[in-house]
């Protein structure tokens, strides 16, 4: 098709602010912290990985890995990635 692009910056943002990721920040972080995420990345207009970096519940290391979108795409292998960084964090 001609014409189509793909603005792969505008949709990584899109990504990254979806309230959908407050969802793996609850199953990880638990619901108290999600809902401090939401505030914060709402209050703040940040993305989920960027509001977690605020209220320092995760170094920017972790925030890139936990969410490495393209693992997004294998849910087996994300819900294995979650357990090992709940195990990791003492969050278990």
């Amino acid at each position: 098709m001609s014409g189509i692009r793909v603005k792969h910056d505008e949709s990584s943002a899109h990504l990254e602010s979806a309230a959908s990721l407050i969802s793996l920040a609850a199953a990880v972080f638990g619901r108290e912290i999600a809902e401090k995420v939401l505030a914060v990345a709402s209050s703040q207009n940040l993305s989920v990985p960027q509001a977690l970096l605020q209220i320092e519940e995760v170094t920017a290391e972790d925030a890139e890995a936990l969410f490495n979108f393209d693992r997004f795409s294998n849910p087996q292998e994300l819900t294995r990635f979650i357990s090992t960084f709940k195990s990791r964090q003492g969050r278990a």
